[in-house]
């Protein structure tokens, strides 16, 4: 296996389970409804929808850095809002979660292994390594996992 097949391998671990961690985000939101998603035991603290959506949407920031496009945020914000709270919103944040993985797993497919240790581009100068921004975004999924699954445990 290869460098990029093991970075596919964490980062879909990461999201869709069987994580050497714990529970993967898919597995820490399993059987919640949209306003279970939506409760957070402070005002202040974001929900499991909330966190959903920024897992969302930084892996859609990564895609667009491996395609050369550098923002300082991801486009639909850092912690999107939830909109609306119904099932059918819930269900969309879910779908959309699924495909800012395949299009990020795409894009690393495409992705030529000799660059991974380039840096990427920002609008100060030379950021991490593609390896490390990859590396990260198991990461911060396998975090962000972690807050949904003690939050339940908390409600």
């Amino acid at each position: 296996m290869n460098v990029k097949q093991r970075l596919e391998k964490v980062i879909g671990r990461s999201v869709e389970g069987r994580a050497w961690h714990g529970p993967s985000v898919k597995e820490s939101i399993a059987g919640l409804n949209a306003e279970e998603a939506a409760w957070s035991p402070e005002p202040n603290l974001h929900s499991a929808w909330k966190l959903m959506l920024h897992l969302t949407a930084w892996m859609e920031e990564v895609t667009e850095r491996m395609h050369g496009r550098h923002h300082n945020e991801p486009l639909r914000g850092d912690f999107p809002d939830t909109g609306e709270i119904n099932e059918e919103s819930w269900g969309e944040a879910q779908q959309d979660l699924e495909t800012a993985l395949k299009g990020l797993l795409a894009a690393l497919e495409q992705f030529p292994e000799e660059r991974l240790m380039e840096r990427t581009v920002t609008e100060k100068g030379p950021g991490l390594p593609y390896f490390d921004v990859l590396a990260g975004v198991a990461r911060h999924n396998a975090y962000h996992a972690g807050q949904i699954v003690m939050m339940r445990r908390m409600r």
